[in-house]
């Protein structure tokens, strides 16, 4: 008995060519999903949803067309008030909507990574839906790590810590998603804003002579805070050892107030000593020392002077100023300025801290102009003039005096 032809063509499954149909379909269906939604439909979504109690929005649901659920992701993106933002991410995990997610996805990583988003996102993800947004089961994996912090930057960033790549290292090892992060987006710069803000201090050193660059760069983009945060950070982490980097605490100084004055700090630096309290007066003695230990090992010092200021004022030093183009510096140990010459035979002169006013008068003045007699504080012991002479047993001498005036401030 033959065969009928047409029996075996009817059992023929065409195995390549429904491969290729399923993938030009799918290829098709992610151009669809990523497209925005109809005209008039975030606003419409708007209006429904200040309409629609949150007991109601399963029926809301049922009343919008497919295309139209994709506003959701839109009206996400414009960051709306708390309530119909809350409402709108019920309605979008309510829907389990492929296409929402490829769209809300781009937003995400295209535009400002707005919290409802990011909610809805976390939701879906949560829910498995992220199979559309990366294909790898790993690559899914590594997203969905992403949401378990409090925002998506959080996340990325958590990740970039724990891995110790640098931050262009990880970046090019991104997965390949439905739509690429790009480098250039808000949220990498918040990824970058989360490292320097919060990043430890192995992740600080992995980004070592970039930290300045990116925090300028960050602060010129609109995150006004972002030098603040880094160096608030920044003093904390390296505080153990006293392990700052000069270069970047003058430019921290240059910044802002190039003269905090502990315990009397304000603004800027008040906020930054909340943050890590004492770290201020720290990190302004580490940096008068190494300016004053500089200033001497070019100077001729054989009289030990500083020795005497590093072991008895060290925790005293608010700061040290080179003057006289570098043939003299001058010391701020509060409540007393004090001015110490390079060239030997010089007396230090010491005054009271409100002569700094003229003592850092800009501009070259010759080493006369910073020997003002007339405005000398009296020496407790025996009131006489006090300038410090390098002779004999000075630091005997007027040690004594120097800890009563510090002591009475």
């Amino acid at each position: 008995m033959k065969t009928n032809p047409w029996t075996k063509l009817q059992e023929m499954e065409p195995v390549k060519l429904t491969i290729s149909a399923q993938a030009v379909d799918a290829l098709h269906q992610k151009t669809v999903e990523a497209t925005a939604p109809p005209e008039g439909a975030v606003e419409k979504l708007r209006r429904l949803l200040m309409q629609t109690d949150e007991e109601d929005l399963g029926i809301l649901l049922g009343q919008l067309a497919r295309r139209e659920l994709t506003a959701i992701a839109d009206f996400l993106a414009g960051d709306p008030e708390r309530v119909l933002r809350e409402k709108a991410v019920i309605l979008g995990t309510l829907a389990k909507f492929r296409p929402l997610t490829v769209r809300a996805w781009r937003l995400m990583v295209t535009g400002a990574p707005a919290k409802g988003l990011f909610s809805l996102l976390k939701q879906n993800v949560d829910a498995g839906l992220h199979d559309v947004i990366a294909e790898e089961a790993e690559d899914q994996k590594r997203i969905a790590s992403w949401f378990e912090g409090d925002d998506l930057a959080s996340g990325m960033f958590e990740e970039v810590e724990s891995s110790g790549q640098s931050l262009d290292d990880w970046f090019n090892s991104l997965p390949i998603t439905s739509t690429r992060v790009a480098k250039e987006s808000r949220l990498l710069d918040e990824v970058e804003l989360a490292l320097l803000s919060k990043g430890s201090r192995s992740t600080l050193l992995n980004h070592k002579g970039q930290l300045v660059e990116r925090a300028m760069r960050l602060h010129r983009d609109g995150y006004t805070r972002a030098r603040e945060r880094f160096i608030a950070n920044y003093l904390l982490q390296f505080r153990q050892g006293q392990s700052w980097d000069e270069n970047i605490v003058s430019w921290a100084l240059k910044s802002f107030n190039p003269h905090p004055t502990p315990p009397n700090l304000v603004d800027f630096w008040r906020r930054v000593d909340s943050h890590s309290p004492g770290v201020v007066q720290e990190v302004l003695s580490w940096l008068a020392l190494k300016r004053i230990e500089r200033f001497f090992s070019q100077a001729k010092d054989p009289h030990g002077r500083f020795r005497f200021w590093r072991d008895n004022f060290a925790k005293d030093l608010v700061d040290a100023q080179l003057v006289a183009d570098e043939a003299a510096v001058l010391l701020h140990i509060p409540p007393l300025a004090i001015v110490e010459f390079a060239e030997m035979g010089n007396a230090a002169y010491v005054y009271r801290e409100a002569e700094l006013r003229w003592l850092r008068t800009p501009g070259y003045h010759g080493v006369t102009y910073y020997k003002d007699r007339s405005k000398l504080i009296d020496r407790p012991s025996n009131g006489s003039e006090f300038r410090i002479r390098h002779q004999g047993d000075w630091q005997g001498r007027y040690l004594g005096d120097l800890k009563t005036v510090l002591r009475r401030r």
